[in-house]
């Protein structure tokens, strides 16, 4: 009994070492001009699903590092975001080198809160279906 639970006590500790030696692991470091995608789980868009919205935003570019782990990106201000972020939030770019495989590039990406207002002169047409104006 005494056997296999120094056994047990063994693996756990080697355990917890791996792991441990798996956190000291030192990140990389990025330049400024890198590019970067930005992982969109904290920003909210004007897309009606979350579960069909992008889950990679960009892709921007690094215009200052502040610290080892926090970067300040550039932006478009429709985003209306605070653009400091945490390494944990960037992905590197790769620019794809197959010409057929590139796809033209999204359009600018707008928060709830960063939607362009137009001046509207007057109405052409509305209508009226179950309470609501169209």
């Amino acid at each position: 009994m005494a056997d296999t639970l120094q056994e047990i006590w063994d693996k756990a500790i080697a355990s917890l070492e791996f792991h441990r030696s798996k956190e000291d692991t030192p990140r990389c470091e990025y330049k400024v001009g890198d590019k970067f995608r930005l992982v969109g789980q904290n920003i909210t868009t004007r897309r009606p699903s979350k579960k069909l919205d992008n889950k990679k935003l960009g892709p921007f570019l690094i215009s200052e590092k502040i610290s080892s782990h926090i970067y300040h990106m550039e932006l478009p201000k429709t985003m209306q975001t605070y653009n400091v972020f945490h390494i944990n939030l960037l992905t590197p770019f790769t620019e794809d080198k197959n010409i057929h495989r590139r796809q033209a590039r999204p359009p600018p990406i707008v928060t709830e809160g960063g939607e362009e207002e137009y001046k509207v002169d007057h109405v052409v047409t509305w209508e009226q279906w179950k309470n609501s104006l169209y």
